[in-house]
């Protein structure tokens, strides 16, 4: 059903609206066992798998109203080029049929300085052909901008996309514009690793995401609005435990010592960059610490190298 949408809202509005009035909601319910038939891996994967969807249209859909309002991110480009074609699999992980991949190379405008751009290495772009209003309006093509070079001599600035599928055949003889689209890998990949918590075997560590049901913010939320509502929540051992734990978990620090410790092996760690190392030291050093970035710049890589100084310090 998951395929049938995404493919059906390519293809527009209408068919996606056609689509989602032939599902029966109440026919989905209980459709979805796990192998091991664990029912909280199961209620897991519909509650956060729901969210995901909801999450990433919206992203979609506020994408649409910013390029209506403010224009694509650069527009009228000339494609001088493409090469790397990539055939794809008969379907993915997901059991979505892969279309491949294909690269384009397009001319950035005389004068365009890269570093103020409001497009980077590795932002999910969509791309149509130049003239047409809004991300989704008249919108082709699909992708990630693999490199950005700047100006060498007489050669002007280029950008390189990689797209899902293949570039048209009229790809060289038009011109085209860039918007800026929803993150597709995140949302795959987020779905794959969902997929993967209910079909295939559990490590520790899933199992403690799933130990404790979906649902719990629900329930602290009614608990909250009793309390503001005038009514008090009764306290029960298990709870005032817990609350105990949780003070004194908020209360640790690390010994002065060990910290600086941390720090200063962080400012030398060989196997990371400079934004890398930065990103490891804020960590050490505050509450909370966001580390983002597109695909492929090491996030993953840093919250490994993370959590071993933390439990070191």
């Amino acid at each position: 059903t998951g395929s049938r949408i995404m493919g059906g809202a390519s293809g527009g509005g209408a068919g996606a609206a056609r689509i989602l009035r032939e599902i029966d909601v109440q026919r989905l319910r209980g459709r979805l066992v796990a192998p091991d038939r664990n029912e909280y891996a199961v209620e897991y994967f519909g509650h956060f798998c729901a969210l995901m969807h909801l999450e990433h249209l919206e992203e979609r859909r506020q994408l649409q109203r910013r390029a209506q309002r403010s224009g694509p991110l650069v527009d009228n480009l000339e494609c001088v080029a493409v090469f790397g074609r990539k055939d794809g699999r008969k379907a993915d992980a997901l059991g979505w049929e892969d279309p491949g991949s294909e690269m384009g190379v397009l001319l950035l405008p005389s004068g365009t300085c890269l570093e103020r751009l409001r497009v980077k290495k590795g932002d999910s772009v969509g791309l149509s052909e130049a003239g047409t209003v809004g991300a989704s309006a008249g919108a082709k093509l699909a992708g990630t901008v693999a490199d950005l070079k700047p100006a060498k001599g007489r050669e002007a600035a280029q950008m390189i996309v990689k797209v899902r599928g293949a570039w048209p055949d009229n790809a060289q003889t038009c011109t085209w514009r860039v918007d800026q689209d929803a993150n597709s890998t995140l949302y795959e990949r987020q779905l794959q690793a969902l997929l993967s918590l209910v079909v295939k075997p559990r490590n520790k560590i899933c199992e403690l995401l799933i130990a404790a049901r979906v649902g719990g913010v629900d329930a602290w939320v009614a608990r909250s609005r009793g309390k503001m509502a005038g009514g008090q929540a009764p306290v029960t051992k298990t709870r005032a435990k817990d609350q105990a734990a949780a003070r004194k978990l908020a209360s640790t620090q690390p010994q002065a010592r060990n910290l600086q410790e941390a720090l200063d092996e962080a400012s030398t760690l060989k196997h990371l960059n400079a934004s890398q190392r930065e990103a490891v030291s804020a960590a050490l050093k505050q509450t909370c610490a966001v580390i983002q970035g597109p695909p492929g710049t090491g996030k993953t890589h840093v919250s490994v190298q993370i959590l071993k100084m933390w439990a070191r310090s």
